[in-house]
């Protein structure tokens, strides 16, 4: 790792910076003066294309994660495919290019799958490379690296902080507004707009940002981390009630309620009573609407149970697809193809279950899952499982009811985060 020093003046004050921070800060700007002028956007791609051929497999999986908050705007134009995709399937090439050796087990069931998705993918080129490259993603993250969870959980948090308030200025900045989602709070009788970071949907942004609080909490919880760094938890939290996310407050109640019972079985009886009360204090000015940055989703909150429907309408969704699993016995146990439209053109299940079944079917989904769980490898766990573990995968998977997160960008390393989480050594101790 390369460090340059940068003096200031005639006296020895200077700041050290490494090839991967000066690579994450230069692709950051590019990327946001890419929206103004797409040639930016373009240098950022070559930039990282040519970094990524001559950098070590940890550098590039800390800058891909650095970036994936800024994906969405990493593009040619407003509706192109994102930059981050074609870096996806840059580095996995480059990776395996220098190995040059795979585990077989891996090659057959990787082939099996990526034939399957070939065959069904109704000609759709990009979202057949975005879907055949999430198993190498997973496989290149845990063959060829060395990755420190604390170190992607600190450059994740960063980036999607740093995103958040760029876009919280979005009618500042020249064209930004034309990438992000622009969703309305339609329960609503405001014209209020629900935040989506820079991202086009405030939900596939609130799990981010839920993966990145639960990271920060637990580090902190077993002291890998300054408890200054706590202080991104503020931002976060902001960012996340901006996006009227029902399912963002459900995880922060989870959160908080798993954060008592560690109070408690660790006999800290005054802190764990403590908590509760401030959490209870919290639960029911939020549920009052006397905190503002709440209020947006306590009103679609109630506006939903007064419609019937808490779901958002999602359980009607829900069952057109399932009556058409009925009705289709060949698309639920071999899918309609990776690039089909919605169902009757409607829209999305806003399910990842559903979705699974309804793009690969029974076969194909225990095919992605065989070459997922393959492409993790068998590195020995040492110690038990604990809560901790398993924390990031629990809420991710509650949030995926309501979600369709199978032709997301981010989605392999989602589950590099998570799988890395579930393989670390946690102590489960609370101070």
């Amino acid at each position: 790792m390369s460090s340059y020093k940068v003096a200031f003046g005639s006296k020895a004050i200077s700041v050290s910076i490494t090839t991967e921070k000066f690579m994450a800060i230069i692709s950051i700007a590019l990327i946001c003066l890419g929206v103004v002028n797409p040639i930016f956007s373009i240098a950022a791609f070559f930039i990282n294309a040519v970094y990524f051929i001559f950098a070590k497999s940890d550098a590039i999986y800390y800058q891909m994660f650095f970036l994936i908050p800024f994906a969405n705007i990493f593009k040619y134009s407003r509706s192109s495919t994102s930059m981050f995709t074609y870096l996806t399937i840059l580095i996995v090439t480059v990776m395996f290019l220098k190995r040059k050796k795979c585990d077989l087990n891996f090659i057959i069931v990787f082939f099996i799958f990526a034939g399957y998705v070939a065959v069904g993918g109704n000609l759709n080129y990009t979202m057949i490379l975005k879907q055949i490259s999430i198993p190498l993603v997973i496989y290149c993250f845990f063959h060829y690296c060395n990755i420190s969870f604390k170190k992607l959980i600190c450059y994740l948090s960063v980036s999607t902080i740093l995103s958040g308030f760029f876009a919280l200025f979005r009618d500042s900045i020249p064209n930004l507004s034309r990438y992000i989602g622009k969703i309305k709070a339609w329960e609503l009788e405001s014209n209020n707009y629900r935040f989506t970071g820079l991202y086009t949907d405030p939900n596939y942004f609130s799990v981010v940002v839920i993966i990145c609080i639960i990271g920060i909490l637990v580090l902190n919880m077993n002291k890998q981390i300054n408890p200054l760094s706590l202080i991104m938890l503020a931002p976060l939290v902001l960012f996340g009630s901006y996006t009227i996310s029902k399912s963002f407050l459900l995880m922060l109640g989870v959160i908080a309620v798993y954060y008592i019972f560690l109070f408690f079985k660790s006999k800290r009886y005054f802190w764990g009573i403590l908590f509760s009360l401030i959490t209870a204090f919290f639960a029911v000015m939020i549920f009052s609407g006397k905190i503002q940055m709440f209020s947006g989703v306590m009103d679609r909150f109630y506006d939903s149970i007064e419609s019937g429907d808490i779901t958002t309408n999602r359980t009607n969704i829900w069952g057109r697809y399932i009556d058409y699993f009925g009705e289709n016995i060949k698309c639920l146990f071999f899918g309609d193809g990776i690039g089909v439209g919605y169902l009757y053109g409607g829209a999305a299940a806003h399910n990842s279950f559903i979705d699974f079944i309804y793009y690969y079917g029974i076969i194909g989904t225990i095919l992605f899952i065989s070459s997922c769980i393959i492409a993790t490898g068998r590195k020995p766990i040492s110690g038990r499982r604990i809560p901790e573990n398993y924390f990031m995968w629990i809420c991710f998977l509650i949030m995926q009811f309501f979600l369709s997160y199978v032709n997301t960008f981010d989605f392999s390393f989602i589950i590099c985060i998570m799988v890395l989480a579930y393989r670390q050594r946690f102590t489960n101790t609370i101070e």
